[in-house]
């Protein structure tokens, strides 16, 4: 009796795509989102406005970001990102206005 096709190559390949993809997805969380969403946890609702951004990437390069994704929000507490759609796997943070580095005023009057 043969053994078909579908079990021995579509599946094992199948499989192989999957893992790859997850770990991926790790790779790329670790390295930006969730050091800061645990640095960083929003505790409480979000408040003010919040907007959606057309292109962010947090942790990552130019080519891999998530698009039309991410909700901020800017308030006197700091910057808020999350992700209503993938809330499961980026938690939402809250990153203070000082741990984003010292701000300088640009004079453009000449």
């Amino acid at each position: 009796m043969k053994t078909p096709l579908f079990l021995l190559v579509v599946l094992p390949v199948t499989g192989l795509i999957w893992l790859l993809t997850e770990w991926l997805i790790k790779q790329r969380l670790q390295k930006g989102w969730l050091p800061l969403a645990a640095a960083y946890p929003l505790i409480g609702p979000v408040a003010g406005l919040q907007i959606t951004l057309a292109w962010v990437s947090v942790g990552g390069s130019e080519l891999v970001g998530d698009k039309n994704l991410v909700r901020a929000g800017a308030t006197v507490a700091g910057l808020s990102l999350r992700l209503p759609l993938l809330a499961w796997l980026h938690p939402p943070l809250r990153i203070p206005w000082a741990a984003c580095g010292p701000f300088r005023a640009k004079n453009d009057s000449c």
